[in-house]
Order: structure tokens, then sequence, then C-alpha cells
């Protein structure tokens, strides 16, 4: 059975975790970089920007972000209800890169 492009590097990134080795913060970002694109972010994103669970029914924004081995995760969520429109995805983004900028 020959595996598509996306699996081959997937199997590399599940035998790399696999390995029990320790990651070095370059390995960590290039793995979330590689995760990230597969999940349909452009090639060699940092960031990665969701709406969860869905665009219809919108009751997180997750922004996260790996860059120079730092990782940060920025949730904003309303469990009761729908978030208000337009979506607050750039204000997350801004707040979310804020934090990992004063973390660096």
């Amino acid at each position: 059975m020959l595996l598509t492009s996306d699996e081959l590097r997937l199997e590399r990134v599940r035998e790399l975790i696999a390995s029990g080795e320790t990651l070095s913060s370059t390995d960590a970002c290039s793995i979330f970089s590689t995760l990230a694109e597969m999940g349909g972010e452009p090639a060699g994103s940092q960031v990665t920007r969701r709406v969860v669970p869905s665009n219809e029914n919108p009751l997180a924004v997750n922004v996260q972000i790996c860059e120079a081995g730092w990782y940060t995760s920025l949730q904003l969520m309303s469990p009761q209800q729908k978030l208000p429109e337009p979506l607050p995805i750039e204000q997350v983004t801004q707040a979310a890169q804020a934090a990992h900028e004063r973390a660096g």
C-alpha cells in the first residue's frame, strides 16, 4: 500500500514522538507547523485559528502559536451560548500574539 505525502509526513511525526527522545524546540515547532498545514493552514504556518465547534455554532475561538521554540494557546469561549457576530478572531489572535511575545 502506497502512502500519500501527508500520510508519510504524519508517520514521520508519529515516529518522532513515539521514539521518546527529547525534542528540540525547533523540532517541536516543526511538528506543530506540519500538523497545522495538514489541518488546512498554509505551508510553514506558525499560527492556527479555529472556531469551535464550527462557524455555524461558534462557542469558542482558539488561537495557537508555535514560534522560536515557544508554544502559546489562547481560547475565548462561551459554554452557554454562541459567540457574538462578528466573531472576535482578530482580537483573540492579537491577544495570543501579545502573550506569546511576553513569554519569549
